[in-house]
């Protein structure tokens, strides 16, 4: 799977992954919200009405990573 990123600020990110078996594009957004103390995520497909999963992975996978980072 190939990631670009597409706009990266202090408190935002937009990204695109493409799948590489069959080229499909998928977006995550990540937003800071500081006052709430939250993180909001949105990962979705482009096309399709089914992605095997792979969005719910993909933001799975970062949560994993944000609490073991937070965890040390």
């Amino acid at each position: 799977c190939a990631m670009l990123i597409v706009a990266d600020e202090p408190t935002y990110l937009r990204a695109r992954f493409r799948s590489s078996v069959f080229g499909f594009d998928d977006d995550l957004e990540l937003r800071i919200d500081m006052a709430a103390r939250v993180v909001h995520v949105r990962s979705g497909s482009r096309v399709g009405h089914s992605d095997f999963g792979a969005n719910r992975k993909r933001v799975e996978g970062l949560r994993g990573a944000y609490l073991a980072e937070i965890a040390k």
